[in-house]
């Protein structure tokens, strides 16, 4: 001591535990480098570096430790008011880098911060705000270290109208979806979800990550058109048309109700896409229900009539008869079937 105040040495806690290590000034911490340590273990060290006015206090070289026995580096860079503050690196148990960048109060802020998994392998580029990805143009990586995600982020959630999304298939890069974003949901106009296989899957709108809205297009993962039509909360609603991917034909046209085909007004073709097949009602189970015409392969009529569950069922009446029709275009009978 230098006229009774502590210059050069080690206080301890009550219990006798070592608290500090370093240098004093006017008996407050000061120092090139000092340690302090926690008192419910001996010698569990919790800070390291240079000391100024009772705390740590410098642009480099201060350390914090996880709080746990012969506990690795949490944290080490700047340091200030008893904060992360400045140029910093936060680690992992392991040792290896979790997070970098600049801080300001304890949060890593700006716009060059990288996070990364504890195998070491970057995670996150870009800006950083209050320890949340946010910004305009920033790239997400898989742990294997192809790409995961490419656009614009807010509050660490994918967000806005330019994103792209990759299937996590090893090193290889295949886009899995592109188009808007809202809170990590999919969202917008004009966007597109690919197969695993990077053909296209589906092309239309989302709301809330879901298929919705008009005029949506479906694919098999050859990219052939399977349907074309309405969508509410990612099924098939309203107005629609099924195709055969074969070759492109129309295979059923009419409505949907949770994503099945509904009861109501329907167009039914053959496998060749062309020739009609059915035209008229259905019920909820999809049978023809109500007044409807069903043709022949080759295009000429069959029956008209009513229909009870897919079965005929209609008397003649001077309005409206039930009728019959060979497959060569004559008629066969007309009058009442039950």
């Amino acid at each position: 001591m230098a006229d009774g105040h502590y210059v050069k040495g080690t206080l301890c806690h009550d219990n006798g535990f070592k608290k500090y290590t370093g240098s004093f000034a006017n008996d407050v911490y000061e120092s090139e480098f000092g340690e302090q340590f926690s008192d419910v273990e001996e010698g569990r060290i919790l800070f390291s570096g240079p000391y100024k006015e009772g705390g740590l206090c410098a642009e480099e070289g201060c350390k914090q430790y996880y709080d746990e026995t012969d506990g690795p580096v949490l944290y080490e860079g700047g340091y200030s008011n008893g904060h992360y503050n400045g140029a910093g690196k936060c680690l992992h148990r392991n040792g290896m880098t979790k997070m970098e960048g600049a801080f300001v109060d304890h949060n890593i802020t700006g716009e060059d911060g990288q996070y990364y998994y504890e195998s070491g392998v970057l995670m996150y580029k870009g800006p950083i705000i209050d320890e949340k990805f946010t910004g305009e143009a920033v790239t997400l990586y898989t742990e294997s270290g192809a790409i995961k995600y490419e656009g614009p982020m807010k509050d660490s959630e994918q967000h806005g109208e330019t994103g792209k999304l990759y299937w996590a298939t090893g090193d290889e890069q295949v886009l899995k979806y592109e188009g808007g974003f809202e809170e990590g949901k999919f969202s917008g106009e004009n966007a597109v979800l690919y197969h695993e296989n990077g053909k296209k899957a589906y092309e239309g709108n989302f709301v809330n990550g879901q298929e919705s809205g008009e005029n949506g297009k479906l694919f098999d993962e050859e990219e052939r058109l399977i349907f074309e039509g309405n969508f509410d909360e990612g099924l098939k609603s309203g107005e629609g048309k099924e195709f055969n991917p074969e070759d492109g034909t129309v295979v059923f046209e009419g409505k949907f109700v949770g994503d099945t085909q509904a009861e109501g007004a329907v167009t039914k073709f053959a496998e060749d896409g062309k020739t009609k097949i059915f035209e008229g009602a259905v019920n909820g189970e999809g049978q023809k229900e109500g007044f409807g015409m069903e043709y022949f392969e080759n295009g000429n009529k069959k029956f008209m009539g009513q229909f009870i569950a897919d079965k005929y069922e209609h008397e003649a009446t001077e309005e409206k008869k039930a009728v019959l029709w060979n497959e060569d275009g004559t008629k066969n009978y007309e009058g009442t079937f039950k």
